[in-house]
């Protein structure tokens, strides 16, 4: 089973009726990681890091050999610190051609006794 070959177990994992769960603590955040499978070939990653998401998916899938596979993921946090980011590039964007014709102004300033008259 592909979870008693990637994780570092004490036991095998076996699994219950129709489902598997496990939960673990990631070495690397310190944070819950819980793996769900059932019998129809769905599974599960809950954890916070979408790094370790990938990693997790791409061990499976070099394990099974899948060439294809569907997947859905929801990093909301995420989420959230990459649209402030784009918020932030999108408002120095409209900034910039300002930024310039404030440059270029305080460029053809004249000096006084050699000392450049820019302000900033």
């Amino acid at each position: 089973m592909w979870i008693n070959q990637s994780f570092l177990l004490d036991t095998d994992v076996v699994a219950n009726g129709n489902q598997l769960e496990i939960a673990f603590l990631s070495q690397r955040t310190g944070t819950p990681l819980f793996i769900i499978m059932d019998a129809q070939s769905h599974m599960n990653v809950l954890t916070d890091s979408m790094d370790l998401a990938g990693d997790i998916f791409q061990s499976l899938i070099a394990y099974l050999n899948i060439e294809d596979l569907e997947s859905q993921a929801d990093f909301p946090r995420d989420m959230d610190e990459m649209r402030e980011i784009l918020t932030k590039v999108s408002f120095y964007r409209w900034q910039y051609p300002e930024v310039v014709v404030s440059l270029l102004y305080h460029c053809s300033l004249p000096t006084h006794q050699g000392i450049d008259a820019i302000a900033i």
